[in-house]
């Protein structure tokens, strides 16, 4: 006999708290190196030309 399904707001609920707390966990780990490299990149490779408008 199948169980019953969970309901899709428990669901969402149960998701959500997991992903918040493995967002936190990766930053905290990572020492936001994930978030600087981004912008070390963006820094580097974008020039103040490609950011004109005229």
């Amino acid at each position: 006999m199948m169980r019953k399904a969970l309901d899709n707001n428990k669901l969402k609920t149960a998701y959500h708290n997991v992903a918040k707390h493995d967002d936190f966990q990766h930053s905290f780990l990572t020492a936001t190196s994930d978030q600087r490299g981004r912008k070390l990149l963006v820094e580097m490779t974008v020039s103040t030309e490609d950011n004109s408008t005229g």
